[in-house]
């Protein structure tokens, strides 16, 4: 996945849910493709499937 036109990673176990209202701007939208793979290691991580 990119960001700015740099390659970049999530690191799942480090995720965690804040307000939108603590972001100040949107950097990029991600693809569909990324936040389905973000999700698919999110419930790797919690032994969801």
């Amino acid at each position: 996945m990119t960001c700015q036109g740099k390659r970049v990673v999530a690191i799942v176990d480090q995720v965690r849910a804040i307000s939108k209202l603590r972001l100040r701007s949107r950097v990029e939208v991600a693809s569909t493709e990324d936040v389905e793979s973000v999700g698919e290691a999110v419930a790797r991580i919690l032994e969801l499937g």
